[in-house]
């Protein structure tokens, strides 16, 4: 593996290391998007050999094509100068020879490496070359240990992306600190040095502990795409089932007149609990999901539903006990109210199921539901399209796409 040059000319050579490249593929056909690649690298020229152990190329993820970095090419550059004034035929250099250090966290020592800094394009400038957006690895585990603190704020508004906070202890300013965070394709935490540097001793060793390697993955995420190229992250759609909600709220009370809003205090309190798992324990799950239920069920006036209820169906229609319905089933012959001729009975349950699930699924993961714990498991698996209890990451996340898919509805039905 690893990438063969050989140029007939020092022209061509130069050429060659004048062409810069960005963050997307530029070969015919493919839109793949390229990440920063270690691999080794042959220049042949003029009867001079370079080898390099290691170099970063920019390398298409789609069809695997590499591109020179600036800084691979400098480095190139400045190894040809001086190898074409000597006698020697060629030159081998190793991966260590060119590490850099940067003055921001200098006492923490963190794990980090230069070259990335250097070759991931838009980090390094004429306007900013002092190593601020020289990108840390974590372990995403960290995250965990902040969420767990309450001297610090976890905002993940998208999903690999948010801001990490730590509360002003004096009561001065809402934080102490901001700084943004992401993830990228490896699940790896990604932070800036620069941003580091701002930190307290004891929030910069806690983050320390959980100091990984760098695997250079950056470009591929909605972090390098917000800080770098500006553009926007996508909302979490945890994010967007509370947009939902609340936009559900305001078409109801527009439409209708009606009030569904319920405990909007311990709302408000409940939406910073909204944010996708880390590690997706069990003690994790149970916080979020809890916190959904509250949320969409408790949070959400029985009475305006009762009310809604009375709105869409003549008198003669109602269910003699709708009074003492629940708020899930409430919502149910709401939507199915709404919806369009079009939709059957099974399209409607299979909208409003994930909300019917959201109670089972808390009363498993808080060990409360006794004997029927293995019917509850196995209906929930039933309905989500799920093989297996284990894998708990597929299972929340095939949730939360269903209440979102369901919040959307109850916007789009009652515009």
């Amino acid at each position: 593996m690893g990438a063969y040059f050989n140029f007939s000319s020092e022209e061509d050579l130069n050429q060659f290391l004048d062409t810069v490249h960005f963050s997307n593929c530029e070969e015919q056909g493919c839109d793949g998007v390229c990440e920063i690649s270690m691999e080794p690298l042959h220049i042949s020229i003029s009867g001079k050999t370079i080898d390099f152990e290691e170099l970063p190329l920019l390398k298409c993820k789609k069809c695997g094509h590499l591109y020179m970095t600036v800084y691979s090419a400098s480095m190139i550059s400045c190894v040809y100068e001086e190898l074409k004034n000597r006698s020697d035929p060629g030159v081998f250099c190793k991966r260590s020879q060119y590490q850099v250090r940067y003055h921001y966290c200098e006492d923490l020592d963190f794990d980090y490496d230069s070259r990335d800094y250097r070759s991931i394009p838009g980090l390094c400038t004429l306007f900013s070359n002092d190593g601020f957006l020289q990108p840390v690895f974590f372990d995403i585990k960290a995250l965990i240990a902040f969420i767990g603190n309450p001297d610090y704020d976890v905002d993940r508004f998208s999903e690999s992306y948010g801001n990490l906070a730590k509360y002003d202890p004096n009561g001065v300013n809402m934080y102490d600190w901001q700084i943004p965070f992401g993830l990228n394709t490896n699940k790896k935490l990604v932070m800036w040095l620069g941003d580091l540097d701002k930190l307290d001793t004891t929030s910069q060793l806690l983050l320390k502990a959980y100091n990984d390697p760098s695997d250079h993955l950056l470009i591929d995420s909605e972090f390098y795409h917000a800080q770098i190229e500006v553009v926007w992250s996508k909302p979490s759609a945890e994010r967007q089932i509370q947009r939902d909600k609340n936009k559900f709220i305001t078409n109801i009370r527009n439409k209708y007149g009606i009030d569904l809003s319920h405990l909007d205090e311990q709302n408000k309190e409940l939406e910073k609990k909204l944010q996708r798992p880390v590690a997706y324990s069990e003690s994790e799950l149970n916080e979020v999901i809890n916190a959904f239920r509250k949320y969409l069920i408790e949070g959400i006036s029985k009475d305006g539903l009762v009310s809604l209820y009375e709105a869409l169906y003549q008198e003669q229609k109602r269910d003699k006990n709708y009074k003492k319905l629940g708020e899930i089933k409430l919502i149910d012959k709401i939507l199915a109210a709404l919806l369009p001729n079009s939709y059957s009975t099974d399209d409607e349950q299979k909208l409003i199921g994930p909300l019917y699930l959201i109670n089972d699924y808390r009363l498993i993961l808080d060990h409360s539901i006794g004997s029927d714990e293995e019917i509850k498991k196995n209906n929930i698996l039933n309905t989500l399209g799920i093989s297996t209890w284990d894998n708990q990451e597929e299972l929340y996340c095939k949730e939360i796409k269903g209440l979102k898919r369901l919040y959307q509805m109850l916007v789009a039905i009652t515009e």
